[in-house]
């Protein structure tokens, strides 16, 4: 199957170097891309590369070379000023599109990747013009509206619609529907150090963002009060609070961004995961944090707050603190680390048992084809 996949699929190389391309993200679609071509799939990836408005960034951002190997790249070129840029980008992404189409064989799907203002009215285009279903994969969504209204406006031209949310997907009025939240890439080794008089590494890997719980993070790290830990921080974007921390606090480690390879080793030697996103936030009812696929892919404790994009799934696998506060954060990690060898051993039996059966980007590949299939058929 040939499919235009609208967002952006990058080189490692490229996340390294632009703050404004997000890593999670990538690695998802490129999970699920690389699973789809191994089933005999080929993409294009219709897209923009984001960047800081200039003067911060550049002012014709982007080159083919930025694209993952795994994808053709159909770079969308775009003038990177102040309000301009947001009313250009859609005119861009039709006009970059609709060449595409013109000049090349017609792809059998053209694929949605979150329903931005800039990839909807491209994926429209295909639809009404072209004949060309579109599929709709909704990553995430601030505003959905109390009935699924916005998000139905966005949406309701696509031929069916795929989202991540469990929240997103029980309350979407559209259909034909498929709930995939991710896949994990490889279940890794224990490579952590539990002799008692090693330091225990408590690890969060993420964007600094309120919604992400960057504050909650703060509180969790100023009320744990332990000597024999460390703080190992991961990612993007900045809080001063957690800079400050990181200046004050000899346990806090900031690594900041690093490549897929690093951040596998790392987290290999990691004792315990967090993931403190709030409920506080309405942005979290559309939104599945995918960290949590590739923490369990270790198979250690994970202490998380219970947000509705979760599905009921993942319950048994998570240590979930009684409040959103620093202090049951640090209490729940408490309980993580004092957990014997047998029973983290059964935890991540469970974890891998799980992620085994329904979680491997191969599955959810074979899912989405068949979802995909009888679109295309219509």
């Amino acid at each position: 199957m040939k499919a235009v996949w609208i967002g952006g699929v990058f080189s490692s190389e490229a996340l390294a170097r632009h703050r404004a391309v997000n890593q999670a993200q990538n690695r998802w679609s490129l999970g699920l891309i690389e699973a789809l071509c191994e089933r005999g799939w080929s993409f294009q990836s219709l897209a923009f590369r984001a960047e800081q408005l200039w003067p911060k960034g550049h002012v014709r951002p982007g080159l083919e070379s930025d694209f993952h190997p795994a994808v053709e790249p159909l770079l969308v070129k775009t003038w990177n000023l102040p309000f301009i840029r947001d009313w250009h980008l859609p005119f861009a992404y039709k006009q970059r599109l609709k060449k595409h189409l013109e000049c090349s064989e017609r792809p059998d799907v053209v694929i949605t990747y979150n329903p931005l203002p800039w990839h909807v009215p491209a994926a429209e285009l295909a639809a009404q013009s072209y004949g060309i279903p579109w599929l709709s994969i909704t990553l995430d969504l601030k505003h959905p509206g109390e009935q699924m209204e916005h998000f139905a406006r966005l949406n309701h031209k696509a031929a069916g619609q795929v989202i991540l949310s469990w929240w997103g997907y029980e309350n979407c009025p559209l259909e034909p529907k498929l709930h995939l939240d991710g896949g994990y890439d490889t279940l890794q080794c224990d490579e952590a150090n539990y002799s008692p008089s090693a330091k225990k590494i408590i690890l969060y890997s993420g964007k600094y963002t309120d919604y992400g719980g960057d504050d909650l993070l703060a509180d969790t790290i100023e009320a744990c009060k332990r000597d024999d830990i460390e703080f190992w921080l991961l990612g993007k974007g900045q809080n001063a609070r957690i800079e400050r921390l990181g200046q004050d606090d000899l346990r806090v480690k900031r690594y900041g961004f690093v490549n897929d390879a690093k951040l596998d080793e790392l987290c290999r030697k990691a004792h315990v995961f967090l993931n403190p996103r709030p409920n506080a936030f309405a942005d979290n009812l559309m939104t599945y944090p995918s960290k949590l696929l590739f923490y369990m892919a270790f198979g250690k404790p994970i202490v998380s707050t219970w947000t509705p994009g979760l599905s009921p799934e993942y319950r048994p696998f998570l240590q979930v603190p009684l409040e959103e506060t620093g202090q049951s954060f640090a209490q729940t990690i408490d309980a993580a680390l004092a957990m014997g060898a047998s029973n983290r051993q059964a935890l991540r039996d469970v974890m891998f048992q799980f992620l085994h059966a329904s979680r491997s980007w191969k599955a959810q590949a074979k899912k989405l084809e068949k979802f995909t299939t009888t679109l295309t058929k219509k």
